[in-house]
């Protein structure tokens, strides 16, 4: 028996890469999740193909009709929501030529992140603590800067809400075969947990 048996999960931006990973680790420990993905369809799919019990939605989680379809479809399958993991994330690409592009703006990922998965967060409930995931070249970049963006979070979560960052590997790669590597330097990913 997992300790996840009847509960229902989405998790966003689940087609590939962390957000996979999410899937079927909820999927492991016995929860029916929710794939979701805006573009990745064919992945997506045969993600949720891959698990038992599990549906895939495509929706942009940027566009309010989307989430309401989403939720609608996740309500009308199996008439609940239990956890959401908001792992769908935005992309500003720096080329490595311009390191001297990167301003304060680079905090508006980790302002749109967190935002988007406190707004996201069930109504009336406060999460029980906080994961911010971006990629190991953030650190390089924000310099002498890490606590102003450990700073911001806290601020945004509120003085009781435990958190923790990480800088992850395999944010710096081609587009396109074409095109030359870049910083994908503003993807982040805030989780929320919270019963």
């Amino acid at each position: 028996m997992g300790m996840l048996d009847g509960k229902v999960a989405i998790v966003t931006g689940a087609g590939n890469g962390v957000g996979r990973g999410e899937a079927v680790q909820l999927a492991a420990h016995g929860a029916k999740v929710v794939v979701n993905s805006s573009s990745s369809v064919e992945t997506g799919e045969a993600v949720a193909a891959s698990l038992p019990d599990a549906h895939y939605v495509q929706a942009d989680i940027s566009a309010h009709d989307d989430i309401a379809r989403l939720l609608g479809a996740v309500i009308e399958r199996y008439g609940r929501l239990d956890v959401l993991v908001n792992n769908a994330g935005t992309t500003k690409v720096i080329p490595h030529h311009d390191l001297e592009a990167v301003t304060d703006e680079i905090f508006d990922g980790t302002k749109e992140a967190l935002s988007t998965a406190l707004e996201r967060f069930p109504q009336g409930r406060a999460p029980d603590a906080a994961l911010v995931f971006s990629c190991a070249i953030r650190k390089y970049l924000l310099g002498t800067q890490t606590g102003t963006e450990a700073e911001l979070a806290r601020e945004m979560l509120g003085p009781d809400v435990p958190f923790a960052g990480f800088y992850c590997f395999g944010e710096i790669a081609p587009v396109a075969s074409v095109d030359e590597t870049r910083f994908h330097n503003e993807t982040i990913v805030a989780v929320l947990l919270g019963a």
